[in-house]
């Protein structure tokens, strides 16, 4: 699930979930574009 959902299911913020990112407390996959976006992709276990 991307991480508009999250956002609604947990109802956590944007920035508080790239900081769980960050600090390792949840490691969803990451993908990386050619243009070098990203895209997170939660999982149930994550969340």
């Amino acid at each position: 699930m991307k991480i508009k959902q999250v956002i609604k299911e947990t109802g956590l913020t944007d920035r508080a979930i790239r900081l769980y990112i960050e600090n390792d407390l949840v490691k969803p996959e990451c993908d990386e574009n050619y243009n070098g976006r990203k895209s997170i992709d939660f999982s149930e276990n994550d969340v």
